[in-house]
C-alpha cells in the first residue's frame, strides 16, 4: 500500500507541459490542437495511392482547455488539480480523477508531456 501512496505523491509532483510543436486555434468554447502523428498507419508502399496526413487534430472542450492552459511547465499536477477543483466546485479527489485521466489521454496523443521537478 505504501508503494501505491508514493506513486500518487510522485504523480502529483509531476510538471505537465504543452507540446511546443503543436498548433493551437480557437474552436467554439474550446481549442483545436494539431500535432504531428507519431506513426502513419498506412504502409509505405500504399501512401502514393492513399492520401494520409502526418498530422492529428484534437478538439478540446472548455474544461480541457482550462487544463491545457495550466500545463505551462510551471504548475504541478497537484496545483492544476487544486485549481480545477476550486474552479468547478469539485472535491480534490473528484478533480484528481478527472484531471489525471485527461492528462493520461493527452500524453498518449502527444499533446502534453510530463516532467519531474528536480527539487
Amino acid at each position: 500500500m505504501e508503494a501505491e501512496s508514493n506513486s500518487w505523491k510522485e504523480m502529483l509532483l509531476a510538471i505537465p507541459f504543452r507540446n511546443e510543436a503543436a498548433d493551437v486555434e480557437p474552436e467554439n468554447n474550446g481549442i483545436r490542437v494539431t500535432v504531428f502523428a507519431k506513426e502513419n498507419p498506412v504502409p509505405l508502399l500504399l501512401r502514393w495511392l492513399i492520401k494520409t496526413s502526418d498530422r492529428k487534430y484534437y478538439s478540446i472542450d472548455e474544461l480541457g482547455k482550462y487544463v491545457w492552459e495550466q500545463c505551462n511547465g510551471n504548475n504541478s499536477v497537484e496545483t492544476i488539480v487544486d485549481d480545477f477543483a476550486n474552479k468547478y466546485c469539485l472535491s480534490f479527489h473528484e478533480a484528481r480523477v478527472s484531471v489525471c485521466e485527461y492528462l493520461k489521454v493527452m500524453i498518449q496523443k502527444g499533446v502534453i508531456a510530463i516532467g519531474m521537478d528536480k527539487n
